[in-house]
């Protein structure tokens, strides 16, 4: 029997400061997760987000988002006072959570920087971790820069170097903390058995510290614009495709220097979680790249890199690396040979599957796999349910009940029965768990709206009763 997981996106906790992030609360959910003996719990990515509040669009692969950091825990280290609590919104309220905890981590660092202890260990910090220091050094620059993108900034660390150095530190003590409160987060999940799948996006934000100090790492033209941008072709799903708009990876540069840029991003993912999610594994294999003054995704051609020199080398460094790679959609053979070719873990989800599996009789279950009732990027399950016609229905509950598996609904029936499947590992949404409807979808693949990423619980009382039917 495999193991079994939720996944919820640290920024759709409770919060009491608009957003979930590394507080009290998150140990309260580990607490919940561990009652019911659940085995796993998957997040998203951490980083700095981006355009649309976009997870996979961060300002940097290495840092964390500020807006996660703990008031609580900067309380009992006694550099911060008292701090007003928000009121509870439906949903995640990224602006006020970064208002707030940007004010925090003010007064935080100001109360830190009068000791010189602090400051020699947050100078050890920023030694060991020269891509915190990096991502330090550019968000200050982009403060200077009103925000823009740094292909548009006038103002650099010479022109004001008494506020960068400021600025800087200050960015740097605030990740600090933020990876220390991290790592308490893991370590109390895996006292209790739980171990944390992290995501890795295949690829950058244009507008990151990895671009802007890596530039040789990607396909940039002479003016540091990128010379093709990432997406999907058209498909059946949508005419234009997809157009993500991300820089793509210089391919030729990695051969050369041995996929530093690249094998970094993993092997220090490795290091914050127990398992590593790798997003559009594809793209190791086969990867859109499409001309940047195309509105759609529709000028594009396919490209093809060596995926296998790189998950060679990859685990002759780092052979522990725990990895789970995102293979969904209709793919090319190749793509599904490299995966098998390292024995990575691939993933299946119920809503593309089921009917396949039990209606058909092209039964799949293989050991080395991630099972999923709903990802972040699809309908809730119970969405899904809805929108199936009283045929497809009928003939799930009946197979449900050859299989004797009970529920109050379609939804209740269908988790119980992802669980009982034998891959390595079953993770349900707990958007699903909870049976909640399309307003609570986390994200719509290619759609920038004020909706996206914003699913929040408003507490653990429902959640706790919806796991007792399933752990």
């Amino acid at each position: 029997m495999g193991k079994h997981g939720v996944l919820l996106a640290v920024s759709s906790l409770p919060g009491k400061y608009g957003v979930g992030d590394f507080s009290d609360e998150a140990f309260k959910f580990v607490d919940m997760l561990a009652n019911h003996k659940v085995d796993l719990w998957q997040i998203l990515p951490l980083n700095p987000i981006g355009y649309g509040h976009s997870p996979y669009q961060p300002f940097s692969s290495y840092a964390f988002d500020e807006i996660y950091i703990s008031i609580e825990d900067l309380q009992k280290r006694h550099l911060l006072g008292r701090v007003n609590k928000v009121r509870q919104r439906s949903m995640a309220d990224y602006e006020k959570a970064r208002y707030i905890k940007e004010q925090a981590i003010w007064k935080a660092f100001e109360v830190f920087r009068k000791d010189s202890k602090n400051m020699a260990k947050l100078d050890k910090f920023i030694k060991e971790n020269p891509y915190i220091e990096e991502y330090a050094a550019f968000i200050t620059l982009k403060e200077f820069n009103c925000g823009y993108s740094w292909n548009e900034w006038r103002f650099f660390e010479k022109d004001r170097k008494e506020d960068f150095a400021y600025l800087k530190a200050k960015h740097a003590f605030a990740q600090m903390i933020l990876a220390e409160e991290w790592n308490k987060i893991r370590k109390y999940a895996n006292k209790h058995n739980i171990q944390i799948i992290g995501d890795v996006p295949f690829y950058v934000g244009y507008d990151s510290s990895d671009v802007y100090f890596h530039r040789e790492s990607f396909m940039l033209d002479k003016e540091n614009k990128p010379s093709c941008i990432a997406g999907v072709p058209p498909d059946y799903f949508s005419k234009d495709g997809q157009r993500w708009g991300n820089p793509i990876w210089n391919w030729d540069y990695l051969y050369e220097h041995d996929f530093k840029a690249m094998m970094d991003r993993l092997y220090y993912a490795s290091k914050m979680y127990d398992i590593v999610r790798i997003d559009h594994f594809r793209a190791f294999d086969s990867y859109w790249a499409i001309n940047p003054e195309c509105p759609t995704a529709v000028d594009g051609e396919w490209r093809f890199p060596d995926g296998h020199r790189f998950f060679r080398r990859l685990f002759e460094k780092y052979p522990n690396i725990n990895i789970i790679v995102e293979d969904l959609g209709d793919l090319r053979p190749e793509v599904l040979q490299l995966r098998d070719a390292f024995w990575l873990a691939g993933m299946r989800e119920i809503e593309f599957t089921i009917f396949d599996d039990e209606l058909l009789n092209k039964h799949i279950e293989t050991e080395n796999q991630v099972y999923y009732t709903s990802t972040h990027d699809n309908e809730t399950l119970a969405q899904w349910i809805a929108s199936l016609t009283k045929k497809q229905k009928a003939d799930l509950t009946w197979r449900m009940g050859e299989m004797h598996i009970e529920g109050k609904n379609l939804c209740e029936k269908l988790i119980k029965y992802a669980y009982r499947r034998k891959e390595r590992i079953v993770i349900a949404s707990v958007s699903d768990i909870l049976n909640l409807n399309k307003t609570h979808r986390m994200n719509i693949p290619g759609v920038v709206n004020d909706v996206n990423w914003r699913f929040k619980l408003q507490g653990f009382r429902q959640l706790g009763k919806a796991l007792s039917k399933f752990f």
